[in-house]
């Protein structure tokens, strides 16, 4: 099981499906002066082939975190029509605006828990590397104590985050916690989670 965490709140999980060692789902975050770069991405099947389809989305979103959303998710579709295609959310966070924007394509859920409200939010059919249509990047005004997650299909669509403690829990402890829970044994498994400070 990889993971990763910063003193920022973001913290993320992924576990390859039992009897793999390659993982198909993979997430990472930048932080920057002016913006937080946050991506899952999902790559189709399982095992050394969706590995590789997941890491070359990655290496795409880092290289163009700068760009727009919609920027990003044009150059990674063309960059990985020689892979097997992912399923990519990217998350922007400008925390001077309180902004997010996010983008998905395919099958990454994206569930913001914010003042007491549970949003999910939606994305574009299609496979980024196999082409995809109608993406339409959400702006969501953010607040302190929001909480952003990003999850794959290797979990179950709709966790039951009710049963956490959240308010006690860190981000990794949260997304540590989903991913024992939560994870299906048919698939790769990848959480993300954003505490908004």
């Amino acid at each position: 099981m990889r993971s990763a965490e910063t003193s920022s709140g973001i913290a993320y999980r992924v576990r390859p499906m039992p009897g793999e060692t390659a993982c198909g789902d993979a997430c990472r975050f930048w932080l920057g002066p002016d913006r937080i770069v946050m991506t899952v991405a999902d790559g189709l099947g399982h095992g050394p082939g969706a590995a590789e389809a997941a890491g070359a989305a990655l290496r795409c979103v880092g290289a163009l975190r700068q760009q727009p959303c919609a920027a990003i998710f044009a150059e990674c579709d063309h960059r990985l029509l020689r892979t097997r295609g992912v399923a990519l959310a990217v998350a922007i966070v400008e925390p001077r605006r309180q902004r997010l924007t996010l983008a998905t394509v395919g099958n990454i859920r994206a569930v913001l828990l914010s003042e007491g409200r549970e949003l999910h939010l939606g994305g574009a059919p299609g496979i980024v590397g196999a082409g995809f249509n109608g993406l339409a990047p959400e702006r969501v005004d953010l607040v302190p104590g929001d909480l952003l997650l990003l999850y794959s299909d290797g979990l179950e669509e709709f966790l039951p985050l009710n049963e956490l403690p959240l308010e006690r829990l860190s981000a990794h402890e949260i997304a540590e916690t989903a991913l024992a829970r939560w994870a299906r044994n048919t698939d790769d498994a990848g959480i993300l989670v954003y505490m908004h400070g």
